[in-house]
């Protein structure tokens, strides 16, 4: 955690999705040049993350 509802992190893996569902984000920001993998998009869309 960088400060109260902002955390900083490296790429997770599909592992580490049901913990970021405990986090209940808002948004991720990406940024790396590789697209972004299906798997986690479709993790995003069903959590309502931005």
């Amino acid at each position: 955690m960088v400060e109260d509802g902002l955390y900083r992190s490296r790429f997770p893996e599909s592992v580490n999705l049901s913990f970021l569902e405990t986090l209940n984000l808002k948004a991720i920001i990406y940024l790396c040049a590789e697209p972004y993998p299906e798997e986690h998009l479709k993790f995003l869309e069903s959590q309502n993350i931005r």
